[in-house]
């Protein structure tokens, strides 16, 4: 399988940081991960990342605005553990992903925010994905944030 793209993942807590780097390997994407908005600021200027994955927890590691002021164009899905956050905390966000969502909603997330075509797809998931595609886009479309 072809590499998808490479991530950036940041979150403060290093072993659901690994966890979730795994997860996005598994599933063919580079991953670089950073526990500190310093380390994940100095990455994106060093790296060329297509897209950040970070975790809402609090405003301490909350790095959206500084990451849209180095790379503007960059991709940023944040992961909460609620969807009632503050405005400022999605402003600069693309997409919104629930962890109570689960791991293949912040895949498919991914894989829509960065246009993975089907061929780049497992052949055991092409179909799951489709029925996700036609089942709830409409619910989905309404947290990707333009």
């Amino acid at each position: 399988m072809t590499s998808k793209g490479k991530l950036l993942c940041v979150h403060s807590d290093i072993a659901q940081l690994q966890h979730r780097k795994l997860l996005l390997e598994e599933n063919g994407y580079i991953v670089a991960t950073a526990c500190s908005k310093e380390d994940a600021v100095r990455l994106l200027k060093s790296e060329a990342i297509d897209a950040v994955v970070v975790d809402y927890i609090d405003d301490s590691l909350f790095v959206p605005k500084q990451i849209k002021q180095v790379r503007p164009r960059v991709q940023i899905v944040v992961v909460a553990n609620k969807l009632d956050l503050p405005g400022a905390a999605t402003d600069s966000a693309d997409a919104l992903v629930a962890s109570f969502d689960g791991p293949q909603f912040l895949l498919d997330t991914l894989h829509f925010l960065l246009q993975v075509k089907p061929n780049q797809l497992p052949i055991n998931t092409q179909s799951d994905r489709q029925r996700f595609a036609d089942s709830i886009a409409s619910a989905w479309r309404d947290r990707v944030r333009r």
